[in-house]
């Protein structure tokens, strides 16, 4: 047995031979003592403590939250091997009750969650949301059935009314809280704070981006250190001219306040490792730069040294060139975006709809050049991304100055003014709700369930037989088995079956489960078109109508009639016919047919790309 293995051992034995309430004492002792360490950035000193408490712990339901700060260390020591170190510019320390009020977009202005979209409203998770009368959705957090605070959506429709509240997908859902959306400019990433996602501790900064082609948020992913500490990060936000990061965090203040952070810009900064706490605690206080230059010196001079020994042939000067050439298409895109509000503010100020086509057709083509611009942006990025990536494996980095070439400069920044937005006024709402449809889905119940129409669909389908009787069946002799279809047969008897089930595989695979439930005799039947066929000949006519599918796209959401430019894009795209139609009480226009999906595919997603939303992919017989 080695030294520090005997006196490891003979201290757990002490452990264990001192009185219960001395031993919580100091467990209590050391958890604070850890405590301070993962606030300090000391995760690798924090964690074996964490670790020590979790094995010799007897309080079980201190459990989980040793295992979540665990947790916490093993994360922060991975962020701080990949650390941004931002430019910054000044901070200002705010009432925490509206502090979300400095926040904001252009033409947008916050006004109070009204009580139908959060009506268990809680002034320090939804005190407020941003609102525009041309917004395509709104984002907002409220609190579910479980009592966390998830993030949920809603859309308008028509005279004030919404869409009810939709929650947003299962990855940007966690058991903790997520609140404190924010779109950015383009709508293309949203931004809002999670204590329930991988994080450091406290509630961390996330970013997901928009999916086109899921028509769906992607995976959320952490925006790291320092944006992420260990204390709470509430806000994040980039102004509108493209010179600023906005920051809101709970570091460095009291409990009752936040603190404003105002940085200098930066798309996809340079990060590197982060060897020392000093340099950790340094980075996360996001002290001005002349406020810090003793802090950095030393560093500095590291880095210095570090560098001298590698030439310009690592392609420093040809990655500065692309990181300026970068910030002035950033700066270009900023403007044509500014551009395309105003033309959809002027759109919605028209009544006469000579005026409104005219401005649609504006509004069109500022879209196409948004979507020509952004596509070489995205090419930059990418080009961008992979030299950064051949620096971090050859060890690289660049001096201080030059560690973000974009924002050469960037320190002679003016400090940024922060300014407290005011209240708008949000006009009455009212939620459409849509009349809960029957759900036709085979299920097991605990109490059987009639199908609510009772005529089977003129289209070829399925059912499980479970028996014929001469006397009507009651719920319990069906065994909770839902949807159940009743039909009487010309000699009086009952028939009764279970589920609609469009392929024979489909009811194949649930006749076992009927069978065990208390029906061994169950069986397949097959109809078409409401009549009795046999299950052969309709295995041979899904066979054939599976060779028959055609698809067309399904457009929504213009009650007016679909642009002229929405109209040139379809003709010039695909050689396919336009039709309008209404199906409960709503506008659809058809395009179609297509012959594979794949070709309606590539329609719909150039469509998404000029801006076109409510866009369904459908199959046709």
């Amino acid at each position: 047995m080695t030294l520090n293995k005997f006196w490891l051992t003979l201290f757990l034995i002490s452990l264990s031979s001192l009185p219960l309430s001395a031993q919580e004492e100091l467990s209590e002792k050391q958890q604070k003592e850890a405590d301070q360490l993962l606030l300090e950035y000391r995760f690798s000193e924090a964690l074996p403590i964490y670790r020590n408490l979790l094995q010799n712990d007897p309080d079980s339901s201190a459990l989980e939250q040793l295992q979540q700060k665990v947790l916490w260390c093993e994360n922060g020591l991975s962020y701080l091997q990949f650390a941004a170190d931002p430019t910054p510019i000044n901070q200002q320390l705010v009432s925490r009750k509206d502090f979300f009020r400095y926040f904001g977009q252009r033409n947008w202005t916050w006004v109070a969650t009204p009580n139908a979209f959060a009506p268990n409203a809680h002034p320090d998770y939804c005190p407020g949301i941003l609102y525009n009368t041309a917004a395509q959705r709104i984002y907002f957090s409220a609190q579910d059935e479980s009592g966390s605070w998830n993030i949920y959506s809603s859309e308008p429709m028509s005279d004030g009314l919404w869409t009810a509240p939709q929650l947003l997908n299962e990855q940007i859902t966690s058991t903790g809280n997520e609140v404190f959306p924010m779109l950015s400019t383009d709508g293309k990433s949203l931004y809002f704070a999670s204590n329930g996602l991988f994080g450091m501790g406290g509630y961390d900064l996330y970013v997901c981006q928009w999916d086109e082609t899921t028509q769906d948020w992607g995976t959320p992913q952490n925006l790291g250190f320092p944006y992420s500490s260990t204390e709470d990060d509430w806000f994040i936000q980039h102004s509108a001219d493209g010179l600023y990061t906005l920051l809101a965090s709970s570091r460095d203040c009291p409990a009752d306040s936040v603190r404003l952070y105002a940085l200098a810009y930066t798309s996809n900064p340079l990060r590197h490792s982060i060897s020392t706490d000093q340099e950790a605690q340094r980075i996360a206080r996001l002290l001005p730069k002349t406020e810090q230059a003793q802090w950095k010196q030393d560093e500095d001079r590291i880095r210095m040294q570090s560098f001298t020994q590698v030439n310009d042939t690592t392609g420093q000067t040809a990655y500065k060139s692309l990181i300026l050439e970068r910030r002035t298409l950033e700066k270009k895109l900023n403007q044509m975006n500014d551009k395309l509000d105003e033309s959809r503010a002027n759109y919605n100020r028209q009544t006469n709809e000579e005026d409104r086509r005219f401005f649609q057709e504006i509004i069109t083509e500022h879209e196409k050049e948004v979507f020509r611009h952004r596509q070489k942006l995205d090419d930059i990025n990418r080009i961008i991304q992979k030299k950064e990536l051949e620096f971090l494996t050859k060890g690289i980095i660049p001096v201080p100055e030059m560690e973000d070439p974009q924002t050469e400069g960037t320190t002679s920044l003016p400090p940024y003014q922060f300014r407290q937005s005011e209240w708008g006024q949000l006009p009455e709402i009212s939620f459409y709700r849509p009349k809960p449809k029957f759900d036709y889905s085979f299920q097991i119940l605990p109490e059987a369930r009639f199908a609510e129409d009772n005529t089977l669909p003129q289209r070829l389908v399925y059912q499980i037989q479970l028996f014929v009787v001469s006397n009507k069946a009651g719920i319990r002799q069906l065994k909770g088995l839902s949807p159940i279809f009743e039909r009487k047969q010309k000699s009086g008897k009952y028939v009764y079956s279970v589920g609609l089930f469009s392929t024979h595989a489909e009811a194949l695979s649930c006749l076992n489960r009927v069978r065990k439930n208390g029906f061994p005799n169950a069986y397949i039947v097959a109809f078409d078109k409401g009549k009795e066929i046999a299950v052969k000949t309709a295995k041979k006519r899904e066979k054939e109508a599976e060779n028959q599918i055609k698809w067309q796209l399904s457009i929504a959401g213009y009650p007016n009639g679909l642009p002229a430019g929405i109209i040139t894009a379809i003709q010039d795209s695909c050689n396919k016919d336009l039709a309008k139609t209404v199906n409960d009480g709503e506008i659809l226009y058809l395009i179609g047919p297509f012959p594979n999906k794949s070709e309606a595919e590539r329609t719909r997603n150039l469509l998404f790309n000029l801006g076109v939303e409510n866009i369904q992919i459908e199959a046709i017989q």
